[in-house]
Order: C-alpha cells, then structure tokens, then sequence
C-alpha cells in the first residue's frame, strides 16, 4: 500500500513495469469521490502510463524483475484536473543513476584509463522524457584533472597526485577571498609628476646661459647638431613693460613677442598683456640667473601697480635640450570675489617673418605649429599635466600687422564661490629646421596601437563628394598618390 500523503486515502498499486508505481487519490475538499477503476481518473492515468513507459524504456515494455529488495521510493504528484492526484512513485537509484549521467563525470584519480563500455541508463519516471545524456568520458592515454564546482575529487594544477583508491577522499580548490590585496603595481602612475614635453627637449647638447651687463642681455645658447641662441633684451618696450619678447638670433625671428599674464579687474573685464597700461604700471623688475642645479636659465620678477593695487608675477626661462622652457607665475595667492587679479597666460606672437603657414598634425591638434618662411617649424606646447587652467582657447591662426598668432590661451576662469586660482602655467617653445622637434611626447606608455602608425600618412580629403565628377577627380588623386609609391590606402 502506498499512502497519498496526509489527508489521502490509501490505494493498491497499480501494476506497471519495473520501477514504476502509479496511484489516484482524490483531492481533498475537491468533491471527486469517483475512483473506481473505470472512472475518468483511473483511464487518463493508464493513458499517461501507457505513453510514458514505452518511451521511457526506448519504445518497449521490460517485464517485471525476479522480486529484490524493496528501493526507496521518491513520489511525484500530478494534478488531475478537480479529480485529485496522479502519484507516481521513482526508486531514488535509478534517478541518481539517470542524473549522474546527464552531469559533468567525476573526476577520478591519475592514473592510466581503461575503456568500459557505457552502463545502459535505466528508466527514469517522471512527468516529461529525460533528454539523452550527452556527456560520454572518452578514455585517453593520460588522464587530465578538470576542477569543476561541486564535484569531487579535484586536483589543483599545483597540489600533489592524488593516490588511486576506491574511496578518495574529496577536495576543493579554494575559494579566493572577495577582497583579495592587490601588490604595488610595477610602474606606479604618479600624475603629479607626470609632464608633457616637446621631442625637443630630449636632443642632445650643451646648454649654457650668460648675461651681458653693458648690454643688458641675456643669452640662453644650444649648440649640438643644430646651433640655437635665444636673446632677452632687457631694454626692450616689452620687456621693460612686464612682459616677454624673446629673438632667436640664428632664424632672426621673434617666435615669442609680447607673451605674459592677463588681468581680470574687479568688474570681471579682461586685459590682454599689451594693454596693461590701461590700468597701471611697473613698478619694479629684478632679474637673475637660475641655481645651477636647476639647469641654465633665468629669472623676472615683476612688481607693478594695477587698479591701485600692487601685484606681483614670475618669468622663468631655462634650456631643455633644443627646447626653450618658459614658466609664468602668479606671486598673488588665490584671487578672491571682487578683487582685481591675474588670469591667464598667452604666449604672445610670432614676428619677424616673411611668411608663415599654420600647420595641424594628426592626433596633435592641440600643439600649434607654424611653419615661418618655408624654412623653420616654431611650436608653443602648453605642458598640460601641470597646467591649472579652467579653460583652454585657441588663438589663431591669424594675420596681424608684421606678425601670426597661433597658439592656445590658458585661463583661468572664476570657480563658484568667485575665487580664482594663483595662475602657473608651463609653455614649450621649439623653433627647429625639423618638425619632429615640436612633436608631443607624454610621459604616459605608448598606446597599444602606436607601433601600426609608424610609417603612416594621414590625408584628409577636403569637403564632400557630391557629384560623380567629384569622385572622380578623387580617385584620379588616389592613384597618383599610389604612383608616388603610397600604394597602401585605407579610406
């Protein structure tokens, strides 16, 4: 007999191949109290026998075996509608059997297989058919250990081999912990001293600085491969004004002209350094040269009277390789709501040339270059890492009497609370026959992809092909480009 559970009635079992058991019990409360073997129940149970033992057993009946010990017997119920339950009673081996099979196999001892044929997988009841297994070991002439999450035993690519025996003894691989300590990385990033600077300034030389008291110059020299000597007069208007003009005597030119510090007045207005004597004047200018172990260079240290008030700026010029180094500081502090202050940087104009053409050069548009005279290749790189500016504008390029301006501004626009910042900003001049001088190099390790564009030309076709005799003109360009040996284009 075989108990519904509580509050059924019990039934004899029905007569069903090996392993298999089925009942109906009315459900209680559902008011079916029809259970005599020709009810509706009992035909849709022998219905649902008759169709799942067959396919369960591959399509044919497996008669009754010799009596054995009785199995443990796992029931499943069905609803019947409002008739009450289908009961169908699984001897607990034959499941484990069918579900080990369908599992990923044990992991056993190292040690040589031998090929056993498959063990045939007995009837498994259940409401639905159990796919095939799918998983089939295959023996191999050296057993690989697999770790697998909740199988047992596992053997770790670093552990010992695990003795053979009929009952080894489980074991897991360990579970990492859920906030492991992460070491020091090999190249720690210190973003403090991190600096963006001109190939420039890595060209080999010897750097040296000297002033000439009877002229009252100052002369910052390279001599290497190429020969540069930067020249600041001291009497020059610009210079004696509080602001920067810098020769460079081999060229002739003026690559920096009128460069310093803007001033924001109380009422927020703006004023360029050209245009300071609208609202003061120096007062006083002292200059020297730089400690040695700072390299050669120099130093201007300016006062002067502004709205009445009495603010105070740094000029620091030094030999970086073939790069000339220009640093502009702010002596002021923070400027607070309402006071008059310094506010940005401009690194001036470029004169003295007879031509000049700004040039853009692919993933370095923000490094102005300007080619002057078809000769020389001049650059104002603003050491972005160190720089403490809001916001970043570009200026030119421009024509303007007897000059170009070409460069990027640096400002320093008020924060929330009206404040704004003591501005320094960090500016690379290079001035060079070879535009490789004026290329950006960061501190920062080469992008992935870097070493692919070594050997690369990068065009961009102007506007937009909107006629067919557009295009063709384009491709007609593409194939004299392929005649001048550039014969692998990507568009």
């Amino acid at each position: 007999m075989s108990q519904g559970g509580p509050g059924r009635p019990s039934y004899p079992r029905a007569t069903q191949p090996e392993g298999w058991r089925a009942l109906v019990a009315a459900r209680p409360g559902s008011g079916a109290g029809d259970r005599r073997p020709g009810s509706a129940a009992w035909i849709l149970a022998g219905l649902l026998l008759a169709l799942v033992a067959p396919i369960a057993h591959g399509g044919r009946i497996v008669p009754s075996a010799p009596a054995q010990a009785e199995p443990e017997i796992a029931p499943i119920y069905l609803p019947l509608m409002t008739h009450g339950w289908l009961l169908i009673e699984v001897p607990l081996a034959a499941t484990a059997q069918a579900r080990a099979a369908t599992q990923t196999a044990r992991a056993r001892p190292s040690q040589t297989p031998r090929p056993t044929p498959s063990p045939e997988i007995s009837p498994t009841a259940s409401a639905t058919v159990l796919p095939t297994p799918t998983f089939r070991p295959t023996p191999s002439e050296t057993a690989t250990e697999t770790a697998t999450p909740g199988i047992e035993p596992t053997a770790t690519a670093t552990g010992p081999t695990p003795t053979p025996s009929r009952s080894p003894t489980a074991s897991r691989t360990p579970v990492p912990s859920a906030t492991p300590t992460l070491g020091p990385s090999p190249t720690p990033r210190e973003p403090a001293g991190e600096r963006l600077r001109p190939r420039a300034a890595d060209r080999g030389g010897i750097n040296q600085v000297r002033f000439d008291r009877v002229a009252g110059l100052y002369r910052l020299n390279h001599s290497g491969s190429l020969t540069l000597t930067w020249e600041l007069d001291l009497g020059h208007p610009d210079n004696s004004r509080g602001r920067l003009t810098l020769r460079e005597l081999e060229s002739g030119r003026y690559p920096v002209a009128g460069a310093g510090l803007y001033y924001r007045d109380g009422d927020g207005r703006l004023y360029e350094p050209r245009l300071f004597g609208q609202v003061g004047a120096v007062t006083e200018i002292t200059h020297t040269l730089l400690p040695a172990e700072q390299g050669p260079g120099l130093r201007l240290d300016i006062t002067e009277s502004l709205d009445g008030e009495i603010h105070r700026k740094r000029y620091s010029l030094r030999m970086v390789g073939r790069a000339l180094e220009l640093r502009a500081q702010s002596l002021d502090g923070t400027v607070e709501p309402g006071l008059g202050g310094y506010a940005g940087f401009s690194v001036g104009d470029v004169e003295g040339a007879q031509d000049s053409i700004s040039l853009r050069l692919p993933y370095m548009d923000a490094v102005p270059v300007t080619m002057l005279d078809h000769r020389w290749f001049m650059s104002s790189l603003i050491d972005y890492p160190r720089s403490g500016a809001g916001a970043l504008l570009p200026r030119g390029p421009e024509i303007l009497p007897g000059a170009v301006a070409n460069e990027v501004l640096a400002f320093y626009p008020p924060d929330a609370a009206g404040r704004s910042r003591a501005v320094d900003e960090t500016v690379w001049i290079t001035l060079s026959p070879d535009i490789e001088d004026a290329f950006a190099l960061p501190d920062g390790a080469a992008a992935r992809h870097r070493a692919s564009l070594v050997g690369s030309v990068h065009v961009m076709l102007g506007g937009r092909a909107t006629h067919a005799t557009d295009s063709a003109l384009e491709a007609a360009w593409l194939d004299e480009m392929r005649g001048w040996g550039l014969d692998d284009l990507v568009l």
